[in-house]
């Protein structure tokens, strides 16, 4: 379900970029995610997926700019994921699987 505000935000964003050619709306999502320990050990992760900014909306799936955002390793943009392929491939997925592995090792 997209807001009034993630849907200006999606509208800002494709009027901003008309005129763009596809190979120049390159664009990326990136998530750090953090563990401070209570030995005041502190572990830093990121993770990082890479894409393209559509011209239009392509997908139902997500929220905020993931009907845009089109990721050319996969042929389909994050709304077009499902549930599982999104978790598997994604940013935050990334930074928090990175992060998990201190946890295992406690």
């Amino acid at each position: 379900m997209q807001t009034d505000a993630i849907i200006k935000n999606n509208e800002k964003l494709l009027k901003e970029l008309s005129g763009v050619p596809l190979a120049k709306r390159t664009a990326y999502f990136k998530t750090f995610a953090a563990l401070a320990l209570p030995t005041g050990q502190l572990f830093l992760e990121e993770g990082k997926i890479e894409g393209r900014i559509l011209t239009d909306y392509k997908g139902r799936g997500g929220f905020g700019y993931d009907a845009l955002f089109f990721v050319p390793k996969y042929k389909k943009t994050l709304a077009e994921m499902t549930e599982v392929e999104k978790n598997k491939n994604s940013h935050r997925g990334e930074a928090f699987r990175k992060i998990s592995k201190y946890l295992v090792e406690l």
